[in-house]
């Protein structure tokens, strides 16, 4: 989940007889990267439409490509 988040470890020997021996906190802040879709492809029998028209009762291959972070 995006937001701004302090991380804290806190140590301690086995046999120490303090209650904590060392700790650390560190601020940290997490963003979310949104899916960008670059280009859309309709092709009809291995050809790429490029003037926009297609036809009724015809079987297309839609492509998507895009990008993020994360993956797509």
């Amino acid at each position: 989940k995006a937001g701004k988040y302090l991380i804290g470890i806190h140590v301690k020997d086995k046999y120490s007889k303090e209650n904590l021996d060392d700790f650390i906190y560190e601020n940290y802040t997490v963003t979310v990267s949104k899916a960008k879709l670059e280009k859309v492809e309709v092709s009809y029998d291995g050809n790429v439409i490029t003037n926009g028209e297609i036809g009724v009762g015809k079987s297309y291959v839609i492509k998507g490509y895009g990008n993020s972070e994360n993956g797509v």
